[in-house]
């Protein structure tokens, strides 16, 4: 099980890499993500706050339109 703890930056988007001024503050939100192998060769998410499921196939990870989703697909990459 991994853990991600949520932030956003007040100012400086994209601009930490270009030597700039960021201002990154924590918020009290957080992604969980428990792997756990099956048999069935498919990927199944689960977002506890919106009692909403995701599921696609192993064989073709691509961006869909379950865009919370998006964030644990990315992750797999």
């Amino acid at each position: 099980m991994f853990s991600c703890p949520g932030r956003v930056n007040i100012i400086g988007e994209h601009t930490d890499y270009h030597h700039g001024y960021v201002f990154p503050a924590p918020v009290s939100q957080a992604i969980y993500f428990a792997i756990y192998p099956n048999t069935v060769n498919k990927y199944r998410f689960y977002a506890y706050n919106l009692e909403e499921t995701f599921e696609t196939s192993t064989d073709n990870v691509e961006k869909c339109k379950t865009g919370w989703a998006n964030y644990l697909l990315g992750s797999i990459f």
